[in-house]
């Protein structure tokens, strides 16, 4: 069975990517396939990748395809949401 731990607060600049560090390097010394997953994130130019994922995926390893470590993109958010679609972002989540 998958387990899942979320890490998430309500405002910006918590220091999320420090704990998200810390539990990846404990999780790592107690079992041998962990995986990483940001529901949102920002626009990017092609080619770029996320600042966060670039940073757990590559220090860690963790040898995962990047399309599968995030969902939305946030002009897809809005996009939906503006379509009156925000149910597909429950959906896809």
């Amino acid at each position: 069975m998958s387990k899942g731990i979320y890490v998430a607060t309500i405002e910006p600049n918590s220091g999320k990517s420090v704990i998200v560090l810390g539990l990846m390097r404990m999780l790592l010394g107690k079992t041998a396939k962990v995986g990483y997953f940001r529901p949102i994130i920002e626009d990017l130019e092609v080619g770029e990748m996320d600042n966060h994922i670039n940073t757990v995926v590559s220090h860690f390893e963790i040898d995962i395809n990047y399309k599968n470590t995030f969902a939305f993109t946030r002009n897809e958010v809005l996009d939906l949401y503006n379509q009156g679609k925000s149910g597909r972002l429950l959906t896809k989540l």
